[in-house]
């Protein structure tokens, strides 16, 4: 019996998505060795998990950057024309979406996250391109431990505080 790591199968199947996405992004494809190509699809894994992070991030911040100015203007038009008892509900509705951009620090999130995910995606080309520290001549398994070391480095980053929170930056 050999301790040769998970099956191919378990490794490879089911990412194609992912591993579609990130050569559609980064124009790289995961390299012919079996080994690295594991190594590979774990960092571009982990590479597509930040970025959906990111881009729902992205995507909640913009909506409520957007419905807070406009329903506190549709409750000020309901105010000046008669119809204040209307006013209530846009500006309920302004009054949460500010809320939600000031108390979750959505801005602060979606920049962190996209950060993270620009420096797994560098790390990823890197690696598969054999470019920085990843350059021949090293050892296979080396190189594999140096990324796997990086890949986990930049995915448990401690989040930077966001400004909101009062707290200076390091």
């Amino acid at each position: 019996m050999t301790d040769e790591g998970p099956p191919q199968a378990v490794i490879g199947e089911g990412h194609e998505k992912e591993l579609r996405l990130f050569s559609r992004e980064w124009g790289v494809q995961a390299p012919a060795q079996p080994l690295l190509k594991k190594a590979f699809t774990i960092g571009v894994t982990e590479w597509a998990r930040r970025h959906k992070s990111s881009e729902r991030t992205k995507h909640g911040f913009i909506v409520a950057q957007t419905i807070a100015p406009v329903a506190a203007a549709i409750a000020t038009v309901l105010a000046a024309t008669g119809i204040s008892k209307w006013a209530v509900i846009p500006s309920a509705i302004a009054t949460v979406a500010a809320s939600l951009i000031a108390s979750f620090g959505l801005r602060e999130n979606w920049s962190r996250l996209r950060h993270v995910t620009r420096e797994l995606g560098f790390e990823v080309v890197q690696f598969a391109e054999s470019y920085g520290k990843y350059r021949q001549p090293i050892e296979e398994l080396k190189r594999i431990d140096t990324f796997m070391t990086q890949i986990e480095k930049l995915s448990i980053a401690p989040p930077a505080p966001s400004d909101t929170a009062g707290q200076p930056r390091p």
